[in-house]
Order: C-alpha cells, then sequence, then structure tokens
C-alpha cells in the first residue's frame, strides 16, 4: 500500500521557499477536471497550494529550506517520497485564505 507522502519544498518568485510534510501533493494540481474550480489557474489550485503551504515559514535561501526540510524528515523517519522541491519560480505565491 502506498504512503503517498514526503516533505515539500515549494519554491516561488522571490525567490521564496516554504516546507511542509504532505499526503497526497499532487492536490496542488486538482483543477476540477469535471467542475471547473475558480482557485485553478491552469497550472496549480491555489487554495490548494494555501492549505498545504500556507502556514510554513517563508525562507529565502533553499540551503536553509533543505535544512528545515531534513530535520521534518527525521521528524518522520521514513516517507515514500522523501525530500522534493517544487519548482514554481515563475509564480507567486498565492495571496487570500
Amino acid at each position: 500500500m502506498s504512503a503517498d507522502n514526503g516533505v515539500y519544498i515549494l519554491e516561488t518568485k522571490g525567490p521564496e521557499y516554504r516546507v511542509t510534510y504532505a499526503s497526497a501533493i499532487d492536490n496542488i494540481t486538482y483543477g476540477g477536471y469535471t467542475t471547473p474550480d475558480p482557485d485553478y489557474d491552469g497550472e496549480w489550485n491555489k487554495k490548494e497550494v494555501r492549505e498545504y503551504f500556507g502556514n510554513s515559514k517563508v525562507h529565502t535561501s533553499l540551503d536553509e529550506a533543505y535544512k528545515e526540510a531534513e530535520e521534518l524528515h527525521k521528524h518522520w523517519e521514513w516517507t515514500e517520497y522523501g525530500i522534493c522541491i517544487l519548482s514554481y519560480g515563475h509564480k507567486e505565491f498565492p495571496k487570500g485564505t
């Protein structure tokens, strides 16, 4: 059975880096395939991005973000996907709630 979990570093314009532990991270790209979702911009779902990463500390250095990710990964001991970088450096982190 798949755990479908990992520690993720989201890179956005700035650059800014946010770290989270999550399952089903592919939800950030969900666009409401049967019913159009207004939070989907064709690349990611802003509401889901905020939900997964909205409470994360903002880093301006990938090295600092990776240090946080390593500590978080140690806490969970094992994840299916390990530490992954989600590169969206061309996009601003979505504002709002």
